[in-house]
């Protein structure tokens, strides 16, 4: 399942173009959204899936460009193991990523508080 952000006027075409990307590789999608606010929920799915993660780890792969295509970022907030291990859980966070190392390196000097597991490896 992964969640994504946009410009809210993009809402729609971005669920479009997902919705083609996933089927062009003969994935099923499902599709909710908060189209006043641009954010959108989207889960894939591939009776294969168990054998083969490519598919879904390409999809989830372009479902992000899109999304960053749209003016927004896209996150994985569920998936088996072994599509973790294919696909990064946060998008790229960009400049911000440095300003958040900083942040946290002062909140948390001796980085004992969850390392790792937030955006940018912070």
């Amino acid at each position: 399942m992964s969640r994504a952000t946009q410009v809210p006027a993009q809402t729609a075409e971005v669920m479009e173009q997902g919705a083609v990307a996933a089927r062009a590789r003969g994935l099923a999608s499902a599709w909710s959204a908060h189209a006043g606010v641009g954010v959108l929920s989207a889960a894939v799915f591939s009776p294969r899936a168990a054998q083969e993660t490519a598919p879904l780890a390409a999809v989830l792969g372009e479902w992000r460009e899109i999304a960053r295509g749209a003016g927004g970022h896209a996150t994985l907030e569920w998936a088996p193991l072994a599509l973790k291990g294919e696909v990064a859980v946060w998008d790229d966070p960009g400049p911000a990523g440095r300003v958040m190392q900083r942040i946290k390196a002062q909140l948390d000097p001796k980085n004992i508080l969850n390392p790792g597991r937030f955006v940018a490896g912070i």
